[in-house]
């Protein structure tokens, strides 16, 4: 990556996790042992018990996060429908980008056959899809949430890459067709 891209990238990141962090009081060194025996076991194991606090809020941010793309409250039944609906897509092998962005659709009014054309064959998805229907808060304020977290337009990682690799030699053309 270039200078340049670099620095678009740095400028507009978002650094408040920082003040929020888990591990904001463990030492660096700690995560970077040297050696596999003596000293560096009893690092590693502090290392792993560090990182072992930061599981929990990892997973309730994913499951937040689940939910706010599938449309769905906080609550018990829904974190059990969240794993219902990875497994699906697991299994029907879905595109996840895809996936959410044609439920957002059907969620804004579109029949579910703009789901259903990615696994045409499944009856597992169309069983899920009725579940969902139940589950799902679809008014206002949470399809617009919904919305907000399933975009129309995603960039792919090798699009952006060409196009940061062309800004850094000067020809911006690429960045400009992407934003």
């Amino acid at each position: 990556m270039s200078i340049l891209a670099s620095s678009l990238t740095l400028a507009h990141a978002d650094y408040t996790w920082r003040h929020e962090s888990l591990c904001r009081d463990t030492d660096p060194d700690l995560f970077f042992p040297v050696g596999t025996t003596g000293h560096a076991l009893a690092q590693i194991d502090r290392a792993k018990r560090a990182l072992d606090r930061f599981v929990p809020t990892f997973e309730a941010a994913f499951a937040a996060g689940l939910r706010a793309k599938l449309g769905l409250a906080d609550d018990p039944q829904t974190a059990e429908f969240v794993q219902t609906t990875l497994a699906v897509m697991a299994s029907e092998r879905l595109d996840f980008t895809l996936f959410f962005r044609r439920l957002t659709q059907v969620a804004g009014g579109q029949d579910g056959e703009v789901l259903f054309s990615l696994a045409p064959q499944s009856d597992g998805l169309k069983q899920w899809l009725a579940n969902w229907r139940k589950l799902a808060i679809l008014d206002g304020p949470a399809l617009s949430k919904m919305r907000a977290a399933n975009p129309i337009i995603i960039a792919r990682n090798h699009q952006v890459e060409k196009a940061l690799q062309a800004a850094g030699a000067g020809n911006m053309a690429p960045f400009e067709r992407l934003v």
